[in-house]
């Protein structure tokens, strides 16, 4: 069974996900750790599983990251809305994801998350959109695609229904990417 560590800074929906379907025993893995740049809701929702939380404002050292993994016994560090730069040890390069709502390079870098990617999405006049994982290397929203995931952009589609669509492509995408991760493992 894969150990995960989820970095987060929001509403902790993917976090939430992937708890359900842990319990359901749709995806055999456990949540050892999560990080939160900030008080959220995330925090309170890994708190309320007895997961193991940090609240580390700012960017988080590879000295330190490189700790946790080793203490928490981490096979795979997964961002999931993490807004915050991660510095991550060489030795977990290729074992440290993140999921970013649109078909990156397309929308992605500093400052790109959230609803504000759905606005560049909708203003650029894409055909299409939907969500990608990539592996984290020292640049935002830059490292190797692992997989990507896509859904038409409608004329009715705005920032609120585009949200949702990726959301539920991405829940989709994440358990893909946890489950290829652990078969390769």
């Amino acid at each position: 069974m894969i150990s995960i560590a989820i970095m987060c800074s929001g509403k902790g929906r993917l976090l939430k996900y992937l708890y359900d379907e842990i319990e359901l025993n749709k995806l055999e893995a456990n949540i050892n750790a999560v990080f939160c740049s900030r008080h959220c809701l995330a925090e309170k929702i890994a708190r309320n599983k007895g997961t193991n939380v940090f609240v580390i404002p700012g960017s988080l050292d590879s000295e330190t990251m490189g700790i946790a993994i080793k203490r928490y016994d981490i096979d795979l560090l997964i961002l999931t809305g993490y807004t915050k730069k991660v510095n991550i040890p060489k030795s977990f390069y290729k074992k440290c994801i993140n999921i970013h709502p649109s078909l990156l390079p397309k929308h992605g870098g500093l400052g790109k998350y959230g609803k504000k990617v759905h606005e560049s999405v909708l203003k650029s006049g894409e055909k299409e959109t939907g969500c990608t994982i990539h592996f984290v290397d020292d640049k935002y929203d830059h490292g190797e695609i692992i997989l990507q995931k896509k859904c038409e952009i409608l004329s009715l589609d705005n920032v609120d229904s585009l949200s949702k669509k990726v959301f539920e492509l991405e829940k989709i995408a994440i358990v893909e990417a946890i489950k290829d991760f652990n078969k390769k493992g």
